[in-house]
């Protein structure tokens, strides 16, 4: 019976896994970049920041995630772009399943490029664009196009990061209709990050977001007060 077994390509439709399914897996922007943040802790960045890039009216065009982590090389950079991938996590990392940043970026925006450089190591950009579906003479299997950057990537990268980091950049973004206005959706994360990230937050690791009317680091809010006697009161008749 075994000389009867066929195996076949199953291979998924790359297109409408990136472009329907992969953008509804759970994801809201709140919860996108905060995986993404994950992942540049992951990486033992001590510095993170999350720039909301709007026209002069206020209406979000862009991103930048900005980090001053380890970098990657080539092999970790496409692993980082792939859909499940099967790279290995540490105990302690914060992701676990490899789709998480994924997912987190193409529920925000068709275009992701990535500048990454390792300490020593050269800088290399990734990117991936949703409108390569719509050329019928891409391979649609190979979602990822490694390039040597530019000049004006160089030059961006090194004001951003310094010697080593990774900046990933979101363009193209998809209609959001809870936050179009820079203004809002910084304060949203603000509020929100500060309980999200609250025991990973110190005097020597610190997540800034920003917009064009200014930066605002956050800063560690735990509701129960753990650890703050003076403030926490406890009564057994309660």
């Amino acid at each position: 019976m075994e000389n009867d077994i066929k195996w076949c390509e199953n291979t998924p439709n790359m297109g409408k896994l990136m472009r329907e399914v992969v953008p509804f897996l759970g994801h809201n922007v709140e919860s996108a970049f905060a995986d993404l943040i994950d992942n540049s802790l992951d990486a033992r960045a001590t510095k993170i920041e999350l720039c909301i890039n709007s026209t002069t009216n206020g209406i979000i065009e862009s991103f930048f995630l900005i980090d001053n982590g380890i970098g990657m090389d080539v092999d970790v950079l496409i692993e980082s772009n792939r859909f499940c991938t099967n790279t290995i996590h540490t105990k302690g990392d914060l992701g676990k399943f490899g789709v998480g940043g994924t997912v987190a970026s193409f529920t925000i925006a068709n275009k992701k490029t990535t500048l990454t450089k390792k300490k020593n190591g050269e800088l290399i950009v990734a990117t991936q664009d949703m409108e390569w579906f719509d050329d019928p003479t891409v391979d649609h299997t190979k979602t990822v196009a490694i390039s040597h950057p530019t000049e004006r990537q160089k030059l961006f990268f090194e004001k951003c990061c310094g010697e080593n980091g990774t900046v990933i950049i979101l363009e193209k973004l998809k209609p959001a209709e809870e936050y179009t206005r820079a203004g809002n959706l910084k304060n949203k994360l603000v509020k929100e990050y500060s309980l999200t990230f609250a025991k990973m937050l110190s005097s020597e690791r610190e997540l800034v977001i920003s917009t064009s009317k200014g930066s605002t680091k956050i800063q560690s809010f735990d509701p129960f007060y753990e650890g703050e006697d003076s403030i926490v009161e406890w009564s057994t008749s309660e």
